[in-house]
């Protein structure tokens, strides 16, 4: 698969605004704040008020992208819907016990979640001529 620019620049979004916050607080600050206490005039205030706002927008990015860190970008874990009724079904009759089943059928699905496995597992166990109604 080819790589994009997109994806690239996606994956130095957060080292991106990481350097920019930086590079901001250490050029751009100092003299936004200077200016702004030597001389509280309308448009030295307004400079400070921007870089506040910059700096604040930036902080965010990086730490939403620190958050993100380690995620592939785009991918998604796969939901119980995308697990196939047959491949479930193949895990359970394979192996012995509930444990083991779940255990091959993470191992075989990676991402799904360990509730939705066993609610998978427990389903697939579950005798098909108990439909739960009472009657």
């Amino acid at each position: 698969m080819a790589t994009t620019w997109g994806s690239r620049v996606r994956r130095c979004e957060p080292w991106l605004a990481g350097a920019m916050f930086l590079g901001m607080a250490v050029t751009v600050g100092p003299q936004a704040v200077v200016g702004a206490v030597d001389d509280p005039g309308m448009w030295n205030t307004l400079y400070l008020v921007m870089w506040v706002v910059v700096m604040v927008v930036l902080g965010r990015e990086c730490v939403v992208g620190l958050r993100k860190r380690g995620t592939a970008a785009g991918s998604s874990a796969p939901t119980p819907a995308i697990v196939l009724p047959d491949d479930v079904l193949a895990v359970v009759e394979s192996t012995g016990g509930r444990v083991a089943a779940v255990k091959m059928l993470r191992e075989a699905h990676p991402g799904l979640g360990l509730k939705a496995t066993v609610d998978l597992v427990d389903d697939a166990r579950r005798d098909p001529s108990d439909s739960g109604h009472a009657t």
